[in-house]
């Protein structure tokens, strides 16, 4: 059984469904880089990332399947499972196949796995677009750390842009060592490895102050529900909660 090894990006993963659907290259396993474990019973290549083919791929897949396709895809890749991406060549197989309604479905074993993986990433995003907490830094750019279960921030990035088109800010996943950037104009996602506290400007030390204590003056003692509030912001997520930070 051949493996098709892609450098764990999703324009990577379409290069190898390229390879595969289009230049009829052999394969029936797509395995991120980070994640090979070389064995002596397989064969494997590796496929270098070409964007002209991935969007070449991306577009057949819309057009063939459909867009609600692509983005289940996309987001199941966005988990970095180790066996994603031989999840999603099944998944695509089965979609070229059937066209769009492969996803009705719903049972299918080459379906299922990677709508399971796509409603998990769907999740994580619908909570972090109301869960950023940004930070205004000396020099007036607006900073948001946070530490999602999946790689995301290509998702977070296009709302924020929206939310927030006249500031500067960054949102920087600070377990993967990367960051969405935006200067007013158009983000980018690149590498940001920085540690430690930054900087905060005077009047967002005193904005914070001001929130922590209305945060707790707003509380009604009697009506404190921990599991009901845990379950609506799961505590994972409150290391960056200014209204919460040293109170997990």
């Amino acid at each position: 059984m051949a493996t098709l090894i892609y450098d764990g990006s999703f324009d990577g993963l379409l290069t190898a469904l390229y390879e595969i659907f289009v230049e009829g290259e052999e394969g029936e396993e797509l395995t991120a880089g980070k994640d090979y474990q070389p064995d002596l019973f397989s064969a494997m290549r590796t496929i270098a990332t070409h964007a002209g083919r991935a969007a070449a791929m991306a577009d057949t897949i819309r057009k063939k399947i459909s867009p609600k396709a692509l983005r289940h895809a996309y987001y199941a890749c966005s988990t970095e499972k180790k066996d994603a991406g031989t999840m999603i060549y099944r998944y695509i197989k089965k979609g070229f196949a059937l066209g769009k309604a492969v996803d009705s479905h719903l049972l299918d074993p080459d379906v299922a796995p990677v709508h399971a993986l796509s409603k998990k990433v769907g999740r994580e995003l619908h909570r972090l677009l109301g869960l950023t907490r940004f930070r205004l830094l000396e020099g007036g750019v607006l900073y948001a750390p946070l530490e999602p279960d999946y790689d995301i921030l290509a998702l977070l990035a296009p709302h924020f842009s929206l939310r927030l088109p006249r500031e500067n800010w960054i949102i920087h996943d600070v377990k993967r060592g990367k960051a969405a950037l935006y200067n007013k104009k158009r983000w980018v996602v690149t590498d940001l490895n920085r540690q430690g506290r930054l900087p905060l400007a005077r009047e967002e030390e005193e904005m914070q102050s001001l929130w922590k204590n209305y945060f707790v003056k707003i509380a009604i003692e009697e009506r404190k529900n921990p599991r009901l509030q845990a379950g609506n912001m799961p505590k994972k997520y409150w290391k960056y909660l200014i209204e919460k930070e040293g109170r997990f």
